[in-house]
């Protein structure tokens, strides 16, 4: 284990420790939104009696971080947390603590001491693999390949993209690192790699509606699959970085 040094972070406490946590969810829990596994989180850090750091002020709160918000009924196979903590704490210890604590479905794979200095996952989140799948269809399956082929080779992909107020066209091709088939049997499954984090962001949805349009099936949102299977760190405004290392 590498030397335990001091890191301010969050609220500036020199004698605080951030530690990267790596957790999956799964079955049931992908249906958990944001605002629920946060309170999962520090419901579980008060049960396990970890020494987990609170803000100052008036209304103090746990500082607790996560890198990418997963949507909701998305699975993942790897999700990063950051946790402030007022002593150190054996990683492995963190590990089993916090997994005796969490209901099934979420389940925490790796804990690491962040060295002095370090920014804050979230700041370095700049991509992720995701795993798509599509409910079957003849056509699709027939033309994914061509389809793929179509999106990369295009130099402008615009969408429209809608909020509370307003709709704007978006170019989401440099959002698009690739695009793999990789459909066995009945199955039709994409990989794909796309920008994610707070300098740029695409959700798989967007990437698979193209897929689809261009592979002449209709896009069935809500007969989709999505799985994040890597998160991408790089630094700010970057589009796809290195994998974390947490062992």
């Amino acid at each position: 284990m590498s030397e335990v040094t001091a890191r301010p972070i969050f609220n500036g406490n020199p004698t605080n420790y951030l530690y990267t946590v790596t957790f999956a969810k799964h079955g049931p829990a992908r249906f958990l939104g944001h605002l629920d596994l946060q309170t999962l989180f520090h419901r579980a850090l008060h049960r396990a009696k970890l020494p987990a750091s609170y803000s100052n002020g008036f209304n103090p709160h746990l500082l607790v971080s996560f890198a990418q918000p997963l949507p909701l009924g998305m699975s993942s196979r790897v999700e990063l947390l950051d946790i402030d903590m007022n002593e150190t704490v054996p990683p492995s210890e963190l590990v089993d603590k916090l997994n005796a604590s969490l209901p099934d479905g979420i389940e925490v794979l790796a804990a690491k001491l962040m060295p002095l200095g370090s920014k804050s996952t979230a700041s370095a989140v700049s991509g992720a693999l995701y795993e798509m799948e599509f409910p079957y269809d003849k056509t699709l399956r027939g033309n994914l390949d061509a389809a793929i082929g179509q999106i990369l080779a295009s130099k402008e992909l615009f969408i429209e993209k809608k909020t509370k107020r307003t709709v704007t066209q978006a170019d989401i091709r440099p959002d698009i690192a690739s695009l793999v088939n990789i459909s066995t049997g009945g199955r039709i499954l994409v990989s794909a790699v796309l920008a994610t984090g707070s300098y740029r962001n695409l959700k798989p949805e967007f990437a698979a509606r193209l897929i689809a349009e261009h592979g002449g099936a209709l896009f069935s949102p809500f007969a989709m699959r999505y799985v994040r299977q890597k998160i991408y760190l790089n630094g700010m405004g970057g589009l796809i970085g290195d994998e974390p290392n947490l062992g």
